[in-house]
């Protein structure tokens, strides 16, 4: 499995999210949003507080975001960190953007800021389903550098969770103190 992402990986140039995401599942609405908070969490890393203006929006833990800048058609995916129980509570979304030289990339380091307009859709096949009937007895989740963002969605999810005699663990790692 590894070897034929790698292989996948390598034969896509960056920039084609939505060549490399195409059998993925996808919300059928894409929706207007507004950048409320925008910091650097990191000096590589890049926190967006997202308002979405459509009640249509919808999300499951551990489920990515198609990232349509403004002015471009090039689309950039981001993992949603924060819980669909926040966005049910204010309506927000949070992302944490690793910087890198892809042009949505390089806009949100350089330009995104406190009321940017953007537009979303959320997608993706990878996701904690809280609507399972049989809840997980313990959960370990493992992560290394922005690879924490879509778990820290479902790790949040289910620390808000009454889990009856179970638990939920989070490892993560990175390559640099920096980072974390």
């Amino acid at each position: 499995m590894y070897r034929m992402f790698k292989t996948m990986a390598g034969q896509l140039r960056v920039g084609d999210h939505l060549n490399l995401t195409a059998k993925q599942t996808r919300q059928n609405v894409i929706c207007d949003a507004t950048v409320t908070d925008a910091r650097n969490i990191s000096k590589s890393v890049k926190s967006l507080v997202l308002k979405v203006h459509d009640p249509q929006f919808s999300f499951r833990p551990g489920q990515w975001v198609d990232f349509f800048k403004p002015g471009t058609d090039t689309v950039a995916g981001y993992s949603i960190c924060s819980t669909m129980k926040r966005f049910s509570r204010d309506g927000t979304i949070n992302l944490a953007v690793k910087k890198s030289d892809h042009k949505v990339t390089a806009w949100v380091h350089s330009e995104c800021d406190v009321g940017c307009k953007v537009r979303i859709r959320s997608g993706g096949d990878f996701y904690f389903d809280p609507n399972l009937d049989v809840a997980p007895r313990d959960v370990l989740l493992i992560a290394g550098g922005v690879g924490i963002n879509p778990l820290m969605s479902i790790f949040d999810h289910l620390s808000g969770q009454k889990m009856n005699n179970r638990s939920v663990a989070l490892l993560y790692s990175a390559d640099r103190k920096s980072v974390v």
